[in-house]
């Protein structure tokens, strides 16, 4: 991330979404970056700290410098493999925010890291996506209000087991 930055003329502020959130809102996304700008943080999330938008729905703010600094001083490999756990971890090097939702919605699961998963998100997009619309957090909780089982598909899957996985090698 670092690298690609700085490629790219060294952003002041850096928007990350991955990949493995297929089901991110723009209005929510749009609401963190508002937040991130608004209390002058070096890093804001949806849930990084304490999460409690459905896991899927990840988006970080953080600026530049923030990203340097970790680049710079990370020096375990979940560190620098996650990309911004050492900003995250180091809130007396930081000025930290979270966007909270207003319900805790953290036990729902929409992010793609399994095959579950993908079967999950597949479900939700035969159902609610139509040419030139978006969907939002909205309409795939009504989506499951209406088909509760749809969330039986992966609720089993550990959050963030992947990150759990690369602590673990940090002891090696």
């Amino acid at each position: 991330y670092y690298q690609a930055a700085r490629f790219f003329g060294k952003p002041e502020i850096i928007v990350r979404v991955t990949s493995d959130c297929p089901l991110i809102d723009p209005e929510i996304l749009d609401q963190t970056i508002d937040f991130f700008l608004n209390n002058d943080f070096d890093y804001a999330s949806t849930g990084r700290i304490q999460s409690t938008f459905p896991d899927g729905l990840d988006t970080e703010i953080f600026k530049f410098s923030a990203l340097e600094k970790a680049w710079r001083e990370a020096k375990l490999p979940s560190e620098r493999e996650h990309v911004t756990p050492y900003i995250w971890k180091n809130p007396e090097l930081f000025r930290l925010g979270e966007l909270k939702n207003s319900e805790d919605l953290s036990h729902l699961r929409w992010t793609v890291d399994e095959e579950r998963d993908l079967e999950f998100v597949r479900a939700v997009f035969r159902r609610l996506y139509q040419t030139g619309k978006i969907f939002h957090l909205r309409d795939v909780l009504d989506l499951l209000k209406k088909n509760p089982e749809l969330t039986e598909k992966n609720k089993s899957i550990v959050r963030d087991a992947g990150y759990f996985k690369s602590l673990k090698e940090d002891q090696k």
